[in-house]
């Protein structure tokens, strides 16, 4: 029985080891958000992409650097590594390196789209979306404390001790058949400016992360001692929040990369910066 566990654990361990991204955040949570953020683009944003373009950005393009995490494909270098920038491309970063990744994606896909590339920019887009889904899902990316410490907090019960509390691989977190509600929502400008709109994003990520966050130890609790049905309605909540924000980053990059600003359309400026 213990060579068994320790077996079970070198598993698990090899697992969170050789695909990071799936392992620590949102699986099937990446489609979901990216098909419900797509949907409420405006009309002249579908037509500016097309149809062919923006599935491929909410189905082949959820989770480029989880594929190339590792090492594992370099013919995705160009896409998920930004020149003299170090950072993760999962998690909110410190605002310097986060501003100057932020704004180099926002230039890349704007030269793409200006120069007919439409699929190349939806790779780039691809991987920004990303960077801003992951901190939004609860789990490793938007806890403030580690694994180990949540299950010294909230232990599990027996027959559950061997499930992951924030981590995807044999764990709990973005599991349980949950939908992201269907309802209105116009995207919001976040920016005028490649400058404005990167630490707009910036700023609305680590809101993300943190309201995230406070669904974990409900979602574990539920889990773990309860029916499950709470941790489904919380991560549809999550789902939702992330969706929101994914719609306003995809929306403002194309308004800047096109130039166009609409008056009607709704602009983020509740907050100060």
């Amino acid at each position: 029985m213990q060579k068994r566990r320790l077996f079970c654990g070198l598993l698990v361990a090899l697992i969170l080891v050789t695909s990071p991204g799936n392992a620590f955040s949102w699986s099937k949570g990446h489609r979901l958000i990216r098909l419900w953020a797509v949907a409420r683009l405006p009309k002249w944003q579908h037509d500016l992409l097309g149809a062919q373009s923006l599935a491929r950005l909410c189905r082949e393009y959820t989770s480029l650097q989880d594929r190339h995490a590792g090492g594992n494909a370099p013919e995705l270098d160009p896409y998920c590594i930004v020149p003299g920038v170090r950072l993760s491309l999962h998690d909110v970063n410190p605002a310097e390196p986060s501003a100057k990744a932020t704004m180099w994606y926002l230039d890349r896909i704007g030269e793409k789209l200006k120069s007919g590339e439409t699929d190349e920019a939806m790779k780039f887009l691809g991987v920004l979306c990303h960077w801003n889904e992951d901190p939004g899902s609860p789990g490793a990316h938007s806890s403030p404390i580690g694994e180990w410490h949540l299950k010294t907090l909230i232990p599990p019960p027996r027959p559950k001790e061997r499930l992951n509390y924030l981590f995807g691989a044999g764990g709990i977190m973005d599991t349980g058949d949950y939908r992201i509600p269907e309802m209105a929502y116009r995207p919001r400008l976040l920016g005028r400016t490649r400058e404005e709109a990167a630490l707009r994003i910036l700023q609305h990520q680590r809101l993300l992360q943190r309201r995230a966050g406070a669904h974990i130890i409900p979602i574990v609790q539920d889990v773990m001692y309860g029916d499950g049905r709470k941790a489904v309605e919380l991560h549809a909540v999550a789902a939702l929040d992330n969706a929101r924000h994914t719609a306003d980053v995809i929306y403002t990059t194309l308004c800047l990369a096109t130039g166009r600003f609409d008056n009607d359309q709704p602009t983020w400026n509740q907050q100060p910066l």
